[in-house]
């Protein structure tokens, strides 16, 4: 999903509270606050040799022990407001969450359910970018990577 179309389900729904799920399915803790939106870029040379240039919208979420926070759809949406001078509307959205690790999501979807507002986070993969010069069959790097 991109900023644009997130910048929308927001505004129509500012006063609602913010969820987050994850693809498994289990929320971030309601208390959960945002750290920074941005811009992430990326150049890369692939192992092939090829040189790719990528970016996407960013949002870092973060969970503290101040169990009272809680976010708003408006909230949020002001919090991406104050940064429109470094993003870009069409970019698609990724979520940083430290579960265990940290975790890179996108954003598949938001909908509204149960009078919250809530952001569905999809997994996602890597991929060879050069099947074709690192000598794998396509099957293997559509698994997961292997070159």
């Amino acid at each position: 999903m991109n900023l644009q179309s997130l910048f929308l389900s927001l505004r129509d729904n500012m006063d609602l509270p913010l969820s987050v799920r994850t693809p498994d399915g289990k929320l971030i803790p309601a208390h959960f606050h945002v750290t920074e939106v941005g811009v992430v870029a990326k150049n890369t040379k692939d192992c092939g040799g090829g040189q790719s240039s990528s970016a996407s919208a960013y949002m870092q979420l973060w969970v503290a022990n101040d169990f009272d926070h809680r976010l708003t759809a408006g909230r949020l949406l002001e919090i991406y407001m104050n940064a429109m001078n470094i993003l870009v509307d069409t970019l698609d959205v990724v979520v940083e969450y430290q579960a265990g690790t940290i975790c890179l999501y996108g954003l598949e979807y938001v909908a509204v359910d149960g009078g919250a507002v809530i952001l569905q986070l999809s997994n996602l993969h890597t991929a060879c970018a050069a099947p074709d010069k690192c000598g794998v069959e396509e099957s293997c790097c559509s698994g997961g990577g292997c070159c």
